[in-house]
């Protein structure tokens, strides 16, 4: 499942993102992010996301600020083609 949450600056897109992470570690899922939390997780950013491919079978990857990943997504770039096969 991929969700997107969107609001303006200030409106708690993190905080809800980091509750829905939080419950993921409640019920023992490994969990990936690319921003720090306050419980155990993996600090990932997109493009090392190609190369844990079994490690991401029944966990939670939590992208924070995923906007810039979205410039010219169609380029070449393993990050952006990684993004253009989620989109």
């Amino acid at each position: 499942m991929i969700v997107a949450i969107c609001g303006g600056l200030g409106s708690g897109k993190t905080l809800l993102e980091t509750r829905y992470a939080y419950k993921e570690f409640m019920r023992d899922k490994k969990i990936f992010a690319n921003y720090n939390l306050n419980f155990e997780h993996t600090k990932i950013d997109l493009v090392s996301l190609l190369e844990l491919k079994p490690e991401l079978q029944n966990s939670g990857i939590f992208m924070d600020e995923i906007y810039i990943y979205m410039d010219s997504r169609m380029s070449m770039a393993k990050r952006n083609r990684l993004l253009s096969y989620f989109v």
